[in-house]
């Protein structure tokens, strides 16, 4: 999970490839009696029990795996202070530091329990396309569009022949080529394939359901959507654009999760999210007590870097 974190907000994240992989050579370790709560000891730094659950809980990793990996940090914890520069030593600290915050911040989002109602409702809002959607069509359609000069009312019977031409196709490969073959001076002529669309007119994509596409004129829109069988043609449509004729290729249906379904798919999502916010906030606290300044040339003085 920290490791997850670490990845997902942008911090620390050389860190834990430092920290991770590979794992420093260690001698062999001795057997010995230690102090209450300490299962381990690098040098004189000592590994906790409490920190080794604390990894075993965050990153659902064996006792034994969890132990190398508290042992692995206290050796780079370690090498601190064995000849690197202060610089060096600063950084070590700092970036232990760092990771132990985003622990801890991973932590209070976990503690926070499962994704209430709320939550669960701003997440799918979010992503109604993929979670929420309602009933939307996938179409092609052919269009004579509303001439930028001269007399609309030509394009009108621009869609009357297109209507006629495309008459008796049936799918989207014989509705263009009908489509393409009709001239009619003075008015231009579209035939395309569309995405699925829903009757308020937004796009949708099945494959990439989050990522954000056009919206269509609510007109056209509703017309595509009260087609009721794939192959079924509309009556001539107007909008904003010209006259268009379209073509149902398919239905997709609603998809409407309960709020267990939505809890259970969204609950790493959630997670997640509970973390940033938490980062954020922490951040601008932190911001306010020690702000940040850059320098006005750093472009160029990181430029010197490059080369």
């Amino acid at each position: 999970m920290v490791a997850r974190l670490a990845v997902h907000l942008g911090l620390a994240s050389m860190v834990m490839l430092a920290c991770r992989e590979p794992e420093p050579p260690r001698a062999a370790a001795k057997s010995g009696a230690l102090p209450e709560g300490i299962v381990a000891r690098v040098g004189e730094s000592n590994v906790s029990a409490q920190i080794v659950r604390r990894i075993v809980e965050q990153r659902q990793l064996p006792v034994s795996a969890a132990l190398d990996l508290a042992v692995s940090d206290a050796v780079f914890g370690e090498a601190a202070g064995t000849g690197l520069s202060a610089y060096a030593q600063r950084s070590i600290r700092r970036s232990a530091h760092a990771r132990a915050l985003l622990a801890a911040i991973a932590a209070e989002s976990a503690d926070a329990g499962p994704a209430n109602a709320q939550e669960v409702a701003e997440t799918v809002r979010e992503n109604w396309a993929e979670l929420d959607r309602p009933v939307s069509v996938r179409t092609t359609h052919a269009v004579a569009l509303l001439p930028k000069a001269g007399n609309p009312e030509d394009a009108r019977q621009a869609a009357e022949a297109l209507k006629g031409a495309v008459g008796s196709a049936r799918d989207s490969a014989a509705f263009i080529q009908a489509a393409q073959a009709v001239k009619v001076p003075g008015v231009q002529i579209r035939a395309e394939r569309l995405p699925f669309i829903t009757p308020e007119g937004y796009a949708i994509s099945v494959e990439r359901p989050r990522v954000p596409l056009m919206t269509f004129d609510t007109r056209f829109a509703e017309a595509a959507n009260a087609i009721t069988e794939p192959g079924e043609q509309s009556p001539i449509v107007e909008t904003a654009f010209g006259f268009h004729v379209i073509l149902l290729e398919e239905r997709l249906p609603a998809r409407r999760l309960t709020l267990e379904e939505a809890r259970e798919s969204l609950g790493e999502e959630i997670r997640t999210r509970r973390a940033t916010r938490l980062k954020k906030d922490l951040l601008t606290k932190l911001g306010q007590s020690a702000p940040v300044e850059i320098s006005r040339d750093v472009d160029a003085q990181t430029a010197t870097l490059l080369r």
